[in-house]
């Protein structure tokens, strides 16, 4: 892999997840998003004309600067892998609305960021989706289990103490949405995330078969990351 130029991909902001458990060929990134709209101007000469629009119309500066930093920093990590320049790089979405760098269909890529947090992941060897949450002591977990989780994940979740129910409940979430936005199927397909059943109590990689686009099954693995206190983070990968 190329080195990313320090000037763009600031070691400040962006922080290499290496793990064991994960496939030679991944390459994650955490990032912690400054909140500060001087950084952003130094970051936003890399995005193009609807990612700035996009930006703009965040009204909140938390979710401008995710947007903004997040976008930075993938472009940054596309131009180390392809050797273009980050400004130059072209992206598009297929029909189901899953985004792919134009030119370089193979080189598979995912963001998600919450909060101050984001991750970002890369492989040009296999698909891949993160996710990461920022655990909200306001959010009604209970209600979203009713759609979210297959019956053995509430048995699971609600035979923990009361105090690591949350947290259990947004293992099962993230480790849903990393493993659905590798299949390219959005987290609202809720037939697909209560047939999909994860283990919230293991620290272990866990493999299984997702249903995909197509609707035939296919193989995937995930695991759950270390992340900023107050935060969940996952990602699952193909095979």
């Amino acid at each position: 892999m190329s080195k990313v130029p320090l000037a763009i991909l600031d070691p400040a902001i962006a922080t290499r997840v290496v793990h064991a458990d994960l496939p030679s060929d991944v390459e994650l990134w955490r990032l912690d998003i400054p909140q500060d709209e001087a950084a952003l101007l130094l970051m936003r000469h890399t995005l193009d004309t609807a990612e700035l629009q996009r930006a703009d119309r965040y009204r909140r500066l938390v979710d401008r600067a995710c947007f903004v930093v997040t976008r930075h920093m993938l472009r940054a990590l596309l131009a180390a892998r392809t050797g273009e320049s980050a400004e130059a790089l072209q992206f598009e979405t297929n029909a189901h609305g899953k985004p792919s760098l134009r030119d370089y269909p193979t080189l598979a890529f995912n963001v998600s960021h919450s909060g101050s947090q984001a991750l970002i992941a890369l492989s040009a060897q296999r698909t891949i989706g993160v996710d990461i949450e920022k655990l909200d002591a306001a959010l009604d977990w209970r209600e979203i289990s009713e759609v979210a989780l297959s019956a053995d994940e509430h048995t699971q979740v609600e035979s923990m103490p009361d105090d690591l129910q949350p947290q259990m409940f947004m293992r099962c979430w993230t480790a849903k949405e990393a493993l659905l936005k590798a299949t390219g199927l959005g987290i609202a397909v809720a037939d697909v995330l209560r047939a999909t059943t994860v283990d919230p109590r293991s620290e272990d990689v866990q493999c299984l078969q997702v249903r995909s686009l197509e609707r035939v099954p296919q193989p995937l693995c995930f695991r759950w990351i270390d992340g900023a206190a107050g935060y969940v983070c996952c990602i699952a990968w193909g095979e």
